[in-house]
């Protein structure tokens, strides 16, 4: 995914809601990206990620495998 201004602004705009400088361009990219979810075991982050307007899911990595593979028998 290519850096682009639109994904620079969008890190700005995460970074002043309170989540780090790597943190904010990861997801910003992310979401340029088009990305199915973000998984993190940083709890700081997945709290600040939960209350912004993402465009992703942003998630622990086990309790989003526990999603999926519930989803998965449920459609059995």
């Amino acid at each position: 995914v290519d850096l682009s201004s639109e994904a620079t602004n969008r890190a700005d705009h995460f970074r002043i809601n309170g989540i780090g400088d790597f943190d904010s361009l990861h997801l910003a990219v992310a979401e340029k990206g088009d990305v199915d979810a973000f998984l993190t075991t940083d709890d700081r982050l997945l709290k600040a990620a939960h209350k912004l307007n993402l465009k992703i899911k942003v998630a622990n990595p086990v309790a989003w495998l526990m999603e999926v593979l519930s989803n998965e028998s449920n459609d059995d």
